[in-house]
């Protein structure tokens, strides 16, 4: 409840401070994969790649700079058997998450969106522009952790499984989301916003692996998709 309260307090200044002209709403599709204690790479791998959907809201605090919070849901899922160095463990997992994000987003170029004409009235050139983002959230696992397929007898990993299973199947996290995208001017009204990001959990239990596995290093994420916005302002 700490957290959470620290999230609403470092949101409203932005709201405070933002204009309704410029609130903008939309959806998040998109895919998400996870990098930890089964994934051996720093980066994911394809074949574990799931869906994930969501909702999103942004406001523009300044030209360059907007507050975004996101609500998305998804999959984590992971397989030993997809790596050769894993292949005599054998465990598995699929995580449900739910995230809840607030970010702020740098567009460097946003300024260059809106000008006035000769008669002095404010219009919209459209634009293909950068923009970089980072922030904080909280995810909520639930966790679906298989340690069947070890077969093996060393005594120190089978208490980890046993420490590990006695964590249960739901986690609490606290996230960190930082990325960067595309965003692309359809109309005056909606734009779409192509984006990849990570995500630095401080959970070792997203897997709902760690004591069998790696302790010393928690779990991460990317989702990259695209979000959809329209725009509410006259």
């Amino acid at each position: 409840m700490k957290v959470l309260y620290s999230l609403l307090l470092i949101c409203v200044p932005f709201f405070a401070v933002a204009q309704i002209d410029y609130w903008q709403g939309g959806l998040f599709v998109g895919g998400a994969a996870f990098t930890g204690d089964i994934n051996p790479q720093s980066t994911p791998d394809p074949s574990e790649v799931s869906l994930s959907i969501g909702l999103v809201g942004r406001v523009d605090v300044t030209p360059k700079i907007g507050f975004r919070g996101g609500l998305i849901y998804g999959h984590l899922t992971g397989d030993d058997l997809n790596y050769l160095s894993r292949e005599n463990r054998g465990f598995r997992f699929n995580t449900t998450l739910i995230e809840f994000t607030g970010v702020m987003e740098w567009e460097p170029f946003a300024s260059n969106r809106y000008y006035t004409n000769a008669r002095g009235n404010i219009e919209m050139d459209k634009l293909v522009s950068p923009y970089l983002f980072i922030g904080v959230g909280m995810g909520f696992a639930s966790l679906d952790t298989d340690f069947s397929r070890y077969e093996g007898n060393n005594a120190v990993l089978e208490q980890g499984i046993q420490q590990d299973r006695a964590q249960g199947s739901s986690q609490t996290a606290f996230i960190v989301p930082i990325g960067f995208g595309l965003k692309f001017d359809i109309s005056n009204k909606v734009s779409l916003g192509l984006e990849f990001g990570g995500r630095l959990a401080f959970s070792d239990y997203l897997d709902g692996i760690s004591q069998s596995a790696n302790p010393d290093n928690n779990d991460g994420y990317f989702i990259a998709g695209l979000n959809s916005y329209y725009r509410f302002f006259n």
